[in-house]
This record gives C-alpha cells, structure tokens and sequence, in this order.
C-alpha cells in the first residue's frame, strides 16, 4: 500500500505452513473475482507453495531482511550468553 498498490485481500497462514491446493482454492478465487493481476507472498513462504494449475496471475516473492539497529550490542549480548550457558 505504501507504494500504491491496492490490495485486494489478505490471506494469513502459520509459520513453516506448507500449502495445499485447497488453501489456495480461496485465494485464487478472490483473485479471479477481484481482477488481481498478481499475488505477493514471501520468498520464503514460495518454497511451500504446491505447484498452481490452470490460468491465473503470477505469484511474485518478495525477499525481506532483517536489520537490527544496534547490531554491535545484540552480537555482544548473544556472544556473553552462548559463552556462559545462560538459556535466558
């Protein structure tokens, strides 16, 4: 949305789901009823997806990264309890 994309729906799944043809089968209705002319998902969630049959818009992957603000001190932290042991 921020960059001026109307989204037509959302759609929410655990983490590590691995898809079936039958969670896509409501998706992929909403995207033929909506005129999407494509479907975003994560890269990561692309490799769980079941190969699509038929007709229907590309699905696109978008890579995400993940970046701390104060990298140096998260390292320093995690270093000091894989040294000691420590679970908490």
């Amino acid at each position: 949305r921020t960059w001026g994309f109307k989204v037509e729906g959302e759609y929410s799944f655990r983490d590590h789901h691995i898809y079936r043809d039958e969670d896509l089968l409501p998706i992929m209705q909403k995207a033929a009823e909506s005129g999407a002319r494509a479907l975003v998902t994560t890269e990561k969630d692309t490799m769980n997806l079941p190969a699509l049959k038929g007709d229907g818009p590309p699905i696109l992957a978008c890579r995400t990264e993940m970046e701390l603000d104060e990298a140096e001190q998260f390292e320093k932290a995690l270093l000091e309890k894989l040294a000691t042991g420590s679970k908490n």
